[in-house]
């Protein structure tokens, strides 16, 4: 089936041009020129084009128009473009045929674009373009998108009602964490700076005291090496050059014979005879030294594994020697180990013995100073001590005199009468304290008196300020409604609210 746009009373055909766009295609063909045809594009189509631009060419010379080219076209069977998208052009002939517009090519298309033209009259150069899909895809978009907005924010119902409490919490959490993440990260990058800036510093130093010595060793090396005579140029000011000129050659060891000198060349130094004799004594004397030397070094190797030979019996024997010298050696130790144990076995026993013979000693010695002590005798003469009669020896104490006891008893009766004079002082002081505090009272309630009807004078003023105030505050108010707020406002005033959710 032919497939053909009407828009309004005008129908478009889909017609497409390789390398240029809708708007150059338009322009190249209302200038005159002949486009390049596609492999892909049908000859009818490109002829269809070709016709109506001669026919404008010579609309243009006599006032005709290319709608009967273009009808012509009417009885062609449906033409397809492979990979184009391309349907069949259908020109119907009339003189409503007045519009060229373009229709952007779809993504699909390997084309860059594809025409859709008629043409009727002279001014086939005047044409309309579509509007870019994508803007219109954008516009839509932001549309639909301030509808749902709208939708979400004049909801009473969700707006005012439902509160995800959850959501709330883990945003409160979300901004916890990363304000604690933030704190690290400027504490990280606190001690960094700090540690940047001490290093900063240190190289700063570091860099201050290598150019230091850097400055200081160049002057040395300047003052020590590159002096004056010792300059590449120093032979153009030399004052002495004339008498230190030399020929241009001296000899064949000449440093100044360079290449460029043209002086010296391979093989044509002065001594070449003497020369080439010369290495000849010399590699022969080299090749004697090299035979000299391998046979040294066989004799050495030779001697080597002589001596190496002589080293290993060496050892043997001296190995048999040790572990014969070893094993007499292990048994003389293990009968000396015998011995001596023997003899600590023997030295045990007796100290053992001698020790139970002095622990018995010891024990009936204690038993005859318990019976014979002053512990079990109660001697009081021993509870006595050598610092003085009123000392005593604890361990040893039986109990205190007569005399002691009757000290301490009257001195028990003079604390008890000294602990009844302070008592009855402490109920004088008692007494006047409560005196005192009776009278504070009295005092306090006084004041309490006189403040309370201080409260209720500033109370009464307090109440005809705002009596007078209220009377002032309402004169305002009816000021202000029949003077001022004259203009109210009306039910189409409020109608301009919740219209967009900005």
């Amino acid at each position: 089936m032919a497939r053909s746009v009407r828009v309004g009373s005008v129908r478009k055909t889909k017609i497409p041009f390789e390398h240029f766009s809708n708007s150059e295609a338009v322009d190249k063909i209302s200038a005159g020129l002949r486009l390049f045809r596609p492999k892909m594009s049908p000859e009818r189509v490109y002829m269809l084009m070709k016709n109506c631009r001669q026919q404008a060419g010579r609309s243009k010379r006599g006032g005709g128009t290319c709608a009967s080219a273009a009808g012509r076209t009417s009885a062609w069977p449906p033409m397809t473009t492979p990979d184009m998208d391309l349907h069949t052009a259908v020109l119907p002939a009339g003189p409503t045929l007045q519009r060229t517009d373009l229709v952007p090519a779809p993504p699909s298309s390997k084309l860059l674009g594809q025409l859709i033209f008629i043409c009727a009259s002279p001014d086939m150069h005047k044409v309309d373009l579509l509007p870019d899909p994508k803007e219109i895809a954008a516009t839509e978009r932001r549309r639909n998108q301030e509808q749902q907005r709208q939708s979400r924010i004049f909801n009473a119902k969700c707006r005012t009602i439902g509160v995800d409490v959850q959501t709330l919490d883990r945003q409160v959490q979300e901004l916890k964490l990363k304000e604690r993440a933030e704190k690290a990260s400027d504490e990280a990058y606190d001690a960094e700076s700090l540690l940047n800036d001490k290093i900063a510093q240190i190289l700063e130093h570091r860099q201050e005291q290598l150019a230091q010595t850097l400055e200081k060793a160049v002057q040395d090396f300047r003052n020590q090496l590159q002096q004056p005579h010792t300059r590449r140029e120093f032979d153009l000011y030399d004052p002495k050059a004339l008498k230190k000129d030399q020929p241009a050659r001296v000899g064949d060891e000449d440093p100044r014979c360079g290449l460029a000198s043209l002086q010296k060349f391979t093989g044509e130094d002065l001594n070449e005879k003497e020369r080439k004799k010369m290495q000849m004594d010399l590699t022969k004397k080299w090749f004697s030294e090299q035979l000299e030397e391998r046979k040294r070094m066989q004799h050495q190797a030779k001697y080597a594994d002589h001596l190496n030979d002589k080293k290993r019996v060496e050892l043997d024997e001296r190995a048999l020697n040790l572990s014969s010298m070893e094993e007499e050696c292990r048994k003389a130790i293990n009968l000396a180990t015998k011995n001596y144990n023997e003899a600590l076995a023997l030295e045990a026993s007796e100290h053992k013995r001698l020790r139970n013979q002095q622990e018995q000693d010891d024990n009936f010695a204690e038993i005859f100073n318990h019976l014979t002590g002053d512990i079990l005798t109660e001697n009081p003469a021993a509870a006595s001590s050598s610092y003085g009669p009123h000392r005593v020896i604890p361990d040893r104490w039986k109990g205190m005199s007569p005399e002691q006891l009757q000290a301490i008893r009257e001195t028990q009766d003079q604390q008890c009468q000294e602990k009844q004079r302070l008592n009855e002082q402490d109920k004088q002081l008692e007494t006047e304290w409560a005196h005192q505090r009776v009278l504070a009272a009295r005092a306090a309630m006084t004041l309490e008196q006189q403040e309370m009807e201080m409260n209720k004078e500033l109370r009464k003023r307090l109440d005809l300020y705002n009596q007078q105030l209220s009377k002032e505050q309402k004169a305002h108010l009816e000021y202000l409604e029949k003077e001022v707020y004259t203009n109210n406002p009306t039910a189409h005033y409020y109608t301009q609210f919740n219209t967009t959710s900005r």
